[in-house]
C-alpha cells in the first residue's frame, strides 16, 4: 500500500474487527436486519463508518480515494485514468467506483431476493470516456467518495440491515447520493485476503 499510495497524502484506518465483538454488540448495531450477520460482515460495515466519518472534513470539491489494505492496481497509470474519470462526473455526484464487478453480477449474485429489495432494475449507462453511471455492484474495497457522498452515507446506515455493498444500493439511499458512477476500466483488483485497515 505504501508503494501504491508513494508521493501522495493518505491515512491509514484500523478497521474494525467483528470477531472480537460479543454477539450481544454485533446485535445492536443491526437490531432489524434481514439475515444474520457474520462478524466479517459487521466489521466492513463499522470500519467504512468510520472512515466516512473522517471525510465529513473534505472540502466541497474534494474527493477521497477509499481503498482496503488488500487491493493492488490493475494498470500502471491509473492516477491519471482515476484524475479524468473525476473531473468528467457531473457536480452533484457523491460516489465512484473503482473496482471490478459488473452491474449483471449484483443482481446474479442476490438470486430471487433482489426482485424484492431492488424492484427497479438499474442498468450501467455511458457519462463520458472513462465513467459510466452505475447500477449496483459488489464490493467496497476500492471507491472515491466526496463529502456529500459521505454523509448521505452515514444518514442511511445508522443500523445495519445488509451487508454494507448491498445496503448502500438500495433505492432510498441511491436517491440522496443522487449519482453513482464507475470508471470504465477496474482501476484495482483485491486480493482476496481479510483486509485490517482501510
Amino acid at each position: 500500500m505504501d508503494t501504491l499510495l508513494h508521493g501522495y497524502e493518505k491515512q491509514y484506518v484500523t478497521a474494525v474487527d467483528g470477531k472480537r465483538m460479543t454477539q450481544l454488540e454485533r446485535d445492536r448495531i443491526s437490531p432489524h436486519r434481514t439475515r444474520p450477520m457474520s462478524p466479517g460482515e459487521v466489521g466492513v460495515f463499522l470500519s467504512h463508518r468510520e472512515v466516512w466519518k473522517i471525510t465529513q472534513h473534505l472540502p466541497e470539491n474534494g474527493w477521497a480515494l477509499i481503498l482496503e489494505d488488500d487491493v493492488s492496481v490493475a494498470f500502471a497509470d491509473w492516477y491519471d485514468y482515476l484524475r479524468n474519470a473525476i473531473q468528467e462526473l457531473p457536480r452533484s455526484y457523491g460516489l465512484l467506483y473503482l473496482q471490478e464487478h459488473s452491474t449483471p453480477m449484483f443482481y446474479d449474485i442476490l438470486g430471487p431476493d433482489a426482485i424484492y429489495m431492488f424492484p427497479q432494475r438499474i442498468s450501467d449507462q455511458d457519462l463520458g470516456q472513462y465513467t459510466v453511471q452505475s447500477g449496483p455492484r459488489l464490493g467496497a474495497y476500492a471507491y472515491c467518495i466526496n463529502k456529500k457522498g459521505s454523509t448521505a452515507l452515514l444518514h442511511h446506515t445508522k443500523e445495519m440491515q445488509l451487508p454494507l455493498d448491498v445496503q448502500w444500493q438500495l433505492p432510498q439511499v441511491r436517491q440522496d447520493l443522487e449519482g453513482v458512477a464507475a470508471t470504465r476500466k477496474a482501476l484495482f483488483v483485491a486480493s482476496g485476503i481479510f483486509p485490517s485497515t482501510i
